[in-house]
């Protein structure tokens, strides 16, 4: 199999994966959104409600998406990144793994922060994911593989997973 059919199956399977867990996401919300409506005494209030809940799906969404497309750019190209930059194949490694690392700490950091509220969370999550993804495409143009260990860090520390699945289960 050539290289261009391996990266559209790629895609094709990344694609299937990110639809399906859209899919689940407007599906609990959903459920979520007819059980709050079949007791609602204030049909005006839920509708604001529902549109911070819409915005808070949208915002976990974008931070999904961002966080596994992260995987699937970083993962097949890092290697010829360093090799641009005239570093050996190795440090390929460190770039792939600067983002679960990061995302372990932050973890625990937004699991206790969810605590209390999900707005603030996810909103910082969305700000270190945009924050690591311009830093690491403008590492190339600066041939700085500092800028882009950084960016990676910092789009790990963005890494929503657990506040993603916490804020659906929570709902």
């Amino acid at each position: 199999m050539d290289l261009q059919g391996s990266q559209k199956e790629s895609v094709k399977l990344w694609t299937t994966l990110v639809e399906n867990d859209v899919k689940l996401k407007q599906d609990a919300i959903e459920t979520l959104s007819d059980e709050r409506n079949q007791g609602s005494p204030n049909p005006q209030n839920d509708d604001v409600h529902s549109i911070r809940d819409k915005f808070c799906l949208a915002l976990n969404i974008l931070g999904c998406f961002l966080y596994m497309m992260n995987y699937y750019i970083v993962h097949s190209s890092s290697v010829q990144f360093v090799n641009s930059l005239g570093l050996s194949d190795a440090m390929s490694g460190l770039i792939i793994g600067a983002m679960p690392w990061a995302a372990m700490f932050s973890s625990f950091v937004f699991s206790f922060w969810s605590n209390t509220c999900y707005r603030a969370p996810l909103l910082t999550s969305g700000a270190f994911l945009t924050a690591g993804n311009v830093l690491y495409a403008s590492a190339y143009r600066s041939q700085s593989f500092g800028m882009a260990l950084m960016g990676r860090f910092l789009t790990g520390l963005g890494g929503p997973k657990s506040l993603n699945r916490r804020y659906i289960a929570g709902k």
